[in-house]
């Protein structure tokens, strides 16, 4: 009687081996269409020119110039706005 007690717990850990191996074999399948090309009307373009300057982005990212340059324009808004009338 007490092999059979087992039987569920090993039965139980050889379906969990099992399917972690095939989760690992499944792991390195590159699914077809992965690698498909991306809209124009998505990506952000390389410059764009404002009313305050050219904002230059690399990979989407906005470099060291055009990070700090909106903070003047923004700081000249607030106290337009916030000024005592």
């Amino acid at each position: 009687m007490i092999p059979l007690t087992r039987f569920p717990s090993a039965l139980l850990s050889a379906l969990l081996l099992a399917c972690s191996g095939s989760a690992l074999q499944a792991a390195d399948v590159v699914p077809k269409g992965y690698n498909t090309t991306i809209p124009e009307d998505v990506l952000t373009p390389d410059r764009v020119q404002t009313r305050i300057g050219t904002f230059n982005y690399f990979d989407g990212f906005p470099d060291d110039d055009t990070m700090a340059m909106p903070w003047p324009a923004a700081r000249w808004i607030l106290a337009v706005v916030c000024r005592p009338s």
